[in-house]
């Protein structure tokens, strides 16, 4: 993995944190129990209220309280991303502004979705939260947003006061691998079946869903990429596919909180429009966790 000249918000594995319910409400008690299981595991960054954290269903105020609590949990170990990207710039702002009050080290902000916005929109919509303070890592997921950027656009969106890298989660290794040849920022691979090719191709690190399920198996691998074994990076890539694909078989977060509660970490509980994972997602899931673990 090669180093970018813009300073990287975080190095190696970021965990994309699920937002644990009880009863209709994040579940304090288990939040805590998935940080502190991050934290033994050896993760290098927790990214909080993203997409695996359920934001769009998560209050202003939930939001501000878990990622309060992530911080004071964390204590300066290792870097807390907060996710703070909507639809509307003033909307984002104000997440933002929350984010930084509680103690976040860097925003994770997603491409505004629905109204989408032109380049020139894009461009002054983070501009705008750049003004906030924090470092932005823009979030780049077309099949969530609707929004396909060219590596043109982003690179005149890395040039943005703020903005310090890019979340790439479009599932397209040969855009990742246009970004890394232009330098504009650090890149981290957002989409888990592409995970040892983008650290190959010289990705900075994963903001990883897997990983809330056996962060030391890919911080493993992270490290064995940064010590050049990539046979033993392979081997470990080869381990975690089947998982990473059956985390993926039904809509993000839905099989991970069934794999998480497994675990006995959480309860199996979403905020609707989100459901519990079908038979056939948890025997898919149920069947990878027994092969690995």
């Amino acid at each position: 993995m090669n180093r970018t000249e813009k300073k990287e918000p975080f190095r190696g594995l970021g965990t994309a944190l699920v937002t644990p319910f009880s009863g209709g409400e994040p579940d304090y008690a288990a939040w805590e129990r998935l940080i502190r299981f991050q934290l033994d595991r050896g993760t290098d960054c927790l990214v909080v209220c993203g997409t695996t954290g359920e934001a769009p269903t998560l209050t202003r105020e939930e939001k501000k309280r878990l990622i309060a609590s992530a911080v004071s949990l964390v204590s300066g170990q290792i870097p807390v991303v907060a996710g703070a990207g909507s639809n509307s710039t003033l909307s984002s702002v104000l997440l933002a502004a929350d984010a930084r009050e509680a103690g976040a080290d860097a925003l994770l902000v997603v491409t505004p979705y629905y109204n989408k916005g032109t380049e020139s929109g894009l461009i002054a919509h983070y501009r705008e939260m750049g003004r906030v303070g924090l470092p932005l890592l823009l979030y780049h997921v077309p099949g969530r947003t609707g929004v396909t950027l060219t590596a043109a656009q982003i690179r005149a969106l890395l040039r943005v006061e703020n903005v310090s890298g890019i979340k790439e989660a479009s599932g397209n290794l040969r855009l990742t691998e246009e970004l890394l040849a232009c330098g504009d920022g650090p890149v981290y691979c957002g989409s888990d079946e592409l995970n040892l090719p983008a650290l190959f191709a010289g990705c900075s690190g994963l903001i990883s869903v897997t990983a809330n399920v056996v962060p030391d198996r890919l911080k493993e691998m992270v490290t064995a990429v940064d010590r050049s074994d990539k046979e033993r990076a392979r081997e470990l890539d080869r381990a975690l596919l089947p998982l990473s694909l059956a985390l993926f078989s039904e809509v993000n977060p839905v099989p991970v909180k069934y794999a998480l509660s497994r675990m006995g970490l959480i309860r199996d509980e979403l905020r609707l429009p989100l459901t519990p994972a079908s038979e056939r997602t948890r025997a898919l899931v149920d069947r990878a966790m027994d092969a690995l673990l």
